[in-house]
């Protein structure tokens, strides 16, 4: 391989497993409890609305 292809191959798995870690830590300091059907509301826990959801489909 030249050096080139090797400082393209380089700069393109930096660019995918920064995005992975990036994402990962993302993920791990912003907590997903107001977000999506499953969240916490008024009118019941996750448990509640995840089998109120089966049941619509």
């Amino acid at each position: 391989m030249t050096g080139q292809a090797i400082a393209m191959m380089v700069v393109y798995l930096l660019i995918v497993w920064g995005g992975l870690l990036f994402g990962v830590v993302l993920m791990a300091t912003h907590s997903d409890e107001t977000s999506g059907v499953l969240g916490r509301t008024e009118e019941g826990d996750a448990v509640e609305l995840s089998e109120t959801v089966e049941e619509r489909h």
